[in-house]
């Protein structure tokens, strides 16, 4: 039921690989290693804390290949092919809403997979991993669907809803609602969150340059360079910003105030600070 609801908004590569993600890297990875703690940390990520031999830094930066390709080989791909149909399909679903359009849904179809091959090979070599390469096709993706409704549709802001609502925006309820619900089952929410937090930076990988740091009250993710703000930048649509990366990933953070979480963006590379710089603060 969950993927079929999904399916509909154009979220299964980010939420079936996030969610993936995010409970893989919880449940195995973090400090799971015989004899590895936790490290009580004020900065994680930080050039010593990276080049500590044996660290968790050092541990999955030093992973070549992401952990769904070793687990289940082809499968990461394989969502991402079917999040690429979907998506498409959603874009040619926008122009079945007007009249003018309902003749060109093959075509819609057709120039949106022309412009995502087209930016696909503008930008691939600016992955550095296979995470990157996935968070590269899905701002290709964004970016294509927007361009060719745009070029279709009278109303610049009807284009972009539409993307948005491709990107998650309609499914923030139900998330919010799964995720206030696993919290029940959790001994701490807020270390839980933590967790959460760092499996973030995991997905987002070495394409991007981010900082976790932690004291036991608060824990910050800051994102230096962002691989969605480089691409969406050169093709002059930062606007897009808002439909992707931690403007869809907060989803997973807030609304937790009843568990004695309290969250915040305090900046955001979209509106021109020099980093995106997410908190969790235990209240």
């Amino acid at each position: 039921m969950l993927v079929g609801a999904f399916r509909h908004r154009g979220l299964a590569r980010r939420c079936l690989i996030d969610s993936i993600s995010l409970q893989h890297a919880i449940s195995s990875r973090s400090f799971s290693d015989k004899g590895s703690k936790a490290p009580s940390s004020s900065s994680e990520g930080s050039p010593s804390d990276a080049s500590r031999p044996g660290s968790w830094v050092d541990r999955e930066q030093a992973a070549e290949t992401h952990w769904l390709d070793r687990a289940f080989p082809g499968a990461r791909q394989w969502l991402e092919r079917k999040n690429r149909a979907w998506m498409i399909h959603n874009t040619t679903a926008v122009a079945r809403k007007h009249a003018h359009l309902r003749d060109r849904e093959g075509e819609i179809a057709q120039l949106t997979e022309r412009a995502f091959q087209d930016l696909l090979s503008r930008h691939s070599s600016k992955a550095v991993d296979d995470r990157g390469q996935t968070h590269v096709q899905n701002a290709c993706l964004l970016l294509a669907c927007h361009k060719v409704l745009r070029s279709f549709l009278r109303n610049p802001q009807e284009a972009l809803e539409a993307v948005k609502a491709q990107a998650g925006a309609h499914s923030s309820a139900l998330l919010h609602y799964l995720l206030r619900f696993s919290m029940l089952f959790q001994r701490d929410p807020f270390d839980s969150s933590v967790r959460r937090l760092k499996a973030l930076r995991l997905d987002l990988g070495r394409s991007f340059q981010t900082e976790v740091a932690t004291d036991g009250r608060t824990a910050t993710l800051t994102i230096h360079r962002c691989l969605y703000k480089d691409i969406l930048s050169e093709e002059d649509a930062t606007q897009l910003l808002e439909c992707c990366c931690c403007s869809q990933d907060s989803v997973w953070f807030e609304g937790l105030e009843g568990q004695k979480i309290g969250f915040k963006r305090l900046e955001w590379l979209g509106n021109g600070r020099s980093c995106c710089h997410l908190e969790l603060k235990r209240l």
